[in-house]
Order: structure tokens, then C-alpha cells, then sequence
């Protein structure tokens, strides 16, 4: 949860500067990780968002903590990710990664 945590709390507005941003293996689309039922028994963004997509409001709860619906981050970022985790499939880490690029094209951040 962490690297999903530190991408969402980079699109929070601070009070300090942030000069960078690393996340590990971040679910940064949580739909499309409880869609995929992520970890071994496959509920674990169920769990983490005590809801599903599907539940009253669980869709704008989802749309709230998901990475994915933040983009572009104000500031850099290292995203990393092993080619055979089967937790968090690199697959969603790159496809974070290009959604974040496309967004800063669009935006003109450097």
C-alpha cells in the first residue's frame, strides 16, 4: 500500500515542497486492482478500501483514492517495479507511468 499511498498524498496540496516522489510497486489504479484481484487471496484492495466499485458511493470512494484519477502529479516521479511481480503486475505500474506522461504533454509540466 505504500507506493499507492505516496502517489495519492503527491496529488494532495502540502505545505511543504516536494522535490520527488519514488513509488514501489504502486496499485495506482485501484478499479483495475480490484478488478484483477490483486495479492494472493485476491480481496486485498477490498480490504483496503473497506468497499467495492460497485457498492453505494464505492465508485466515488475508489475515484477519490485511486492514483490513477490524480494525474498529473506536480512533482517528479520514480516509479519502480520488478518484471516478475505477481503482486502488482509491471503492466499497471507502466501503464501508470504512460497515463502520467500523456497528462504532463497535455498540461506542459516539464
Amino acid at each position: 500500500a505504500g507506493g499507492t499511498l505516496v502517489l495519492w498524498l503527491a496529488a494532495q496540496p502540502l505545505a511543504v515542497r516536494v522535490r520527488l516522489v519514488v513509488a514501489v510497486a504502486p496499485v495506482a489504479d485501484l478499479v483495475q486492482g480490484y478488478e484483477r484481484k490483486l495479492s494472493d487471496e485476491g480481496d486485498a484492495i477490498q480490504l483496503y478500501m473497506k468497499c467495492t466499485p460497485d457498492d453505494p458511493g464505492g465508485a466515488d470512494k475508489y475515484r477519490t483514492a485511486s492514483p490513477a484519477a490524480h494525474v498529473p502529479l506536480p512533482v517528479p516521479l520514480l516509479l519502480v517495479t520488478g518484471d516478475k511481480d505477481e503482486d502488482v503486475p509491471p503492466d499497471m505500474v507502466r501503464a501508470y507511468h504512460a497515463s502520467c506522461a500523456a497528462a504532463r504533454k497535455t498540461t506542459g509540466l516539464p
